[in-house]
């Protein structure tokens, strides 16, 4: 062999471990969220659902579990004669219009019958279903306050 094809030869090679090492690093690269970044969000989201269930809804002067836990029960004399489940849902949507979806989250917030969705679909996959338990106290109304997050 003449020393130009020799070159060449080691000119190929060199370009042809460089391009199987990127392919490796592709391959081998977790392209997922961490167990520790779904962890977080599973963690930021239940925050979001017991801050949420401890705020306060204007309208009725009591905290919204207390609402939410009305509407289940479907007791009207919480909020002066308003229904529980639209004071409820004004809530949720005002709570919401202020967090998730400025950030631009895709969330499907239920409670019961009382559902608040952003750009999920019905049948997408659910990323995080973080909820929490909600309770009249007063008897007879019981549910859970789900936040799916969709991808």
């Amino acid at each position: 062999m003449r020393r130009g094809q020799m070159e060449m030869v080691g000119l190929v090679m060199v370009v042809v471990i460089i391009i199987l090492g990127i392919v490796l690093y592709l391959a081998f690269s977790d392209k997922s969220p961490s167990l520790t970044g779904k962890a977080k969000d599973t963690q930021t989201y239940t925050s979001f659902l017991t801050a949420l269930s401890e705020t306060d809804v204007p309208s009725c002067g009591v905290a919204f579990s207390q609402v939410a836990g009305a509407c289940l029960a479907g007791n009207p004399s919480l909020c002066d004669g308003k229904d529980p489940c639209v004071e409820t849902q004004k809530a949720m949507r005002e709570v919401l219009r202020h967090t998730l979806y400025r950030q631009g989250i895709n969330y499907n917030l239920s409670l019961g019958k009382v559902e608040n969705v952003s750009g999920c679909l019905a049948n997408a996959s659910e990323m995080y279903s973080p909820s929490i338990p909600v309770v009249y106290p007063g008897g007879g109304g019981s549910g859970k306050l789900t936040l799916s997050i969709c991808p």
